[in-house]
């Protein structure tokens, strides 16, 4: 096929000539020659691995130069075939090697009609994801960034309308049995609402918070679950009258998410075992309020939590998410009933179902935003970037996912209802900005928006002067670090690696910044000087995320994660050796006083202290949640962490070194529920400030889809 004249790229059409993309809606996008120069030589070896070098020494004739070129190249494709290179359709990036164009290429003639197609586009999604939608523990744009290889899919198409308009944030949705009624939360009370109609009743009116409700299989009840200062408890909610009745008390941070058996017997929740430990599935007899701890055995548990448990229409199954730290995985498992003198195992009282061995499902994500059954051998699941969400549907014992297609960038939370003719999920709109909380006469804050842009800004610090600061933006469309003076005037961008970034660390001679970069299947330090020159510190086959900057400039703080497990690692500047510090488990750490190292662990609580002299770890602060592992930081005296608050507010608290006496110091109202928090501190002998990063739009109405293809 020639290239020089036109062709077409799935649906689109290329000139040339014209430098010109004709989109299936008939759109015409011009492009610089460079960009449409690159594109032809993937389309002339379609299928095949183009490395760097020689795309670089075809279209911009030289080699081992012009990176940023070549990444503004391939971004500039991507945005306009709206692909996305953690799930790419149109153009693959093939680690370490270079890329390849993955969509079918094909001739055209005189009239623009297309010749035989020499392959089909498919793709592998490596895609990562913000966290959950959920009430006490919502989450979303996780710091550490990791990829995991999926299906490959086809398109599945449904109308979709808005159910809800409320203001704030409506989650949660639950579809009643007889496809007529949807339950919801919403500002802590749970609602119901007519699939055809937005009439929302509310049903709770508790100065508590109640969320995650869920239909009984005859619906006459709703179970939900109510969050004190300090309490839980799960509550069954009679329709028919305003009865109300506990069922059982549960750990104040159980998994906002419940399920009702189709037996009417059992609710299963995610529930902690202790303030340290694994969310784990918990059985309840709706009846007797016995309970049933079911241990979930998979090949690695480190690090990881089970959330989202779902039965399946027929009750034999349950499906959940194992939530970890080097991404969320889909598993399901058959229920077995451990008698065998009865017919009917769910009427037999004490009797509880125990969950065979799982299996994994290829649909995983960095974060995965609930799952649902749609019939008794699909499942759907909502997976997302940094910048949007998809709905995936998936064929038990298949290798076939089928992507449906939303008017919505992040739809999450999805819910099938059991006939199958609906889907309901939450739409989701936010952006977050960089706010600084100042002391004044050392005690009363004044807290203002320092960075603000309608994409997201996150993971600010100060650098070691306090005069400048660093951030993370998504405004140009990928995640870059800028660079902006202490009152967040004069920005400018500092990377352009068209790629993932971390939060960036200043070195203590204030002249460079390290970072992580991804490189599609993992993550690499590098030391970005102020200049913009560039220096890769890491590449091994782990993903490896840079915490701290030694404080004489000569070494980086970083943890590895790989398949041997957790590592926090130091890395000299000058010769790029590496050494151990502690063995296991701990990540985001920080140089302390003396000879400590501070750092968080993925699976657990709190912030701990380790002592390389006796290689031992101690609790220093029990309740820092692991969903925040970067809100915190050391200063001279004491040590500085964000506490969430039930009421959506956080506190940021102090810890003497000296004593551990802890003390409130200041409260973030309305802190960022979507997404994990950062904290970083800049002290002088009369002022304590504070850099965070609070949601400034947030809302999220339900959609109602009817399947139609």
């Amino acid at each position: 096929m020639d290239i020089s004249k036109s062709f077409r790229v799935g649906d689109w059409r290329v000139e040339p000539s014209r430098h010109i993309l004709t989109g299936p809606d008939g759109e015409e996008i011009r492009l610089a020659p460079k960009t449409i120069d690159v594109l032809c030589l993937l389309a002339s070896r379609h299928g095949i691995v183009v490395s760097r070098d020689d795309i670089l020494e075809q279209v911009w004739h030289t080699s081992g130069a012009g990176d940023d070129s070549l990444n503004n190249a391939i971004s500039s494709l991507r945005a306009t075939f709206g692909d996305d290179r953690k799930n790419p359709l149109y153009i693959e990036t093939i680690p370490k090697r270079g890329y390849r164009l993955a969509a079918s290429v094909r001739a055209t003639d005189s009239n623009g009609a297309t010749g035989e197609s020499d392959g089909r586009a498919t793709a592998r999604p490596a895609l990562w994801l913000a966290a959950g939608l959920s009430a006490a523990s919502i989450l979303a744009v996780s710091i550490i960034i990791f990829t995991a290889r999926g299906p490959t899919f086809d398109t599945y198409n449904f109308t979709s309308q808005p159910l809800t308009s409320l203001p704030g944030v409506e989650r949660d949705a639950q579809i009643s049995p007889d496809d007529r009624q949807i339950a919801f939360a919403h500002t802590g009370h749970i609602y119901t609402s007519p699939v055809r109609a937005s009439k929302p009743k509310q049903l709770t009116n508790s100065d508590q918070h109640d969320a995650a409700p869920v239909w009984s299989p005859d619906g006459d009840e709703i179970a939900f679950i109510r969050y004190g200062e300090k309490s839980c408890t799960v509550f069954v909610r009679t329709l028919a009258s305003t009865k109300l009745r506990s069922i059982t008390d549960c750990t104040h941070d159980t998994f906002p998410a419940l399920a009702w058996h189709p037996s009417g017997r059992w609710l299963a929740l995610a529930e902690r075992s202790s303030i340290t430990g694994l969310q784990n599935l918990t059985f309840v007899d709706v009846q007797t309020g016995a309970r049933s701890v079911q241990p979930i055995q998979t090949e690695n548990a480190t690090g990881s939590n089970f959330i989202y448990f779902r039965f399946s229409p027929d009750g034999s199954k349950i499906a959940f998410v194992h939530n970890q730290l080097g991404g969320d995985q889909v598993m399901h498992a058959a229920l077995q009933f451990k008698i065998e003198s009865s017919e009917n195992p769910y009427a037999v009282e004490g009797i509880f179902p125990s969950v065979s061995a799982p299996q994994t499902i290829p649909l995983a994500a960095e974060r995965i935003n609930g799952i649902d059954w749609l019939g008794d051998k699909h499942l759907v699941a909502s997976v997302a970037t940094q910048y949007r969400a998809a709905i995936w549907k998936y064929r038990l014992g298949d290798v076939h996912a089928e992507k449906l297609m939303l008017p919505s960038s992040n739809p999450v939370f999805p819910v099938a209802s059991r006939k199958g003719k609906f889907i309901a999920y939450s739409d989701a709109q936010f952006d977050m900005d960089v706010w600084i909380a100042t002391s004044i006469n050392q005690s009363d804050f004044t807290h203002s928006k320092l960075i603000d842009s309608t994409k997201l800004d996150i993971f600010a610090s100060f650098s070691p002067d306090g005069k400048e600061i660093a951030f993370v933006s998504s405004r140009t469309g990928q995640p870059e670090i800028w660079v902006a003076d202490s009152a967040g005037s004069n920005l400018r961008q500092l990377t352009y690696f068209s790629s993932d970034v971390t939060n960036p660390v200043w070195s203590p001679d204030q002249q460079a910044i390290a970072t992580s970069v991804s490189d599609d299947n993992q993550f690499d330090v590098w030391r970005i000087s102020l200049d913009t020159t560039r220096k890769r510190m890491s590449n091994t086959p782990a993903n490896e995320i840079v915490t701290d900057w030694r404080g004489d400039n000569e070494a980086l703080l970083y943890f590895v994660d790989s398949a041997e497990g957790l590592t926090t690692k130091q890395i000299k500047i000058s010769t790029l050796t590496s050494t151990a510090l502690h063995p296991n488990g701990g990540i985001h750490a920080h140089y302390g006083g003396g000879a400590h190292i501070y750092f968080v662990k993925s699976n657990s609580h709190g912030i701990w202290s380790y002592n390389p002299e006796s290689n031992s770890s101690s609790l220093a602060i029990d309740d820092l949640n692991p969903f925040d592992p970067l809100a915190w930081s050391l200063g001279e005296a004491g040590l500085y962490y964000i506490d969430r608050q039930a009421n959506g507010d956080a506190l940021i608290k102090f810890m003497a070194y000296s004593n551990s006496v802890l003390s409130d110091i200041a409260v973030i109202e309305g802190a960022a529920p979507f997404h994990h928090m950062s904290l970083n501190v800049f002290e002088t002998t009369n002022q304590v400030k504070f850099l965070y990063s609070k949601t400034d739009v947030l809302e999220a109405d339900i959609m109602i889809a009817e399947i139609s293809g």
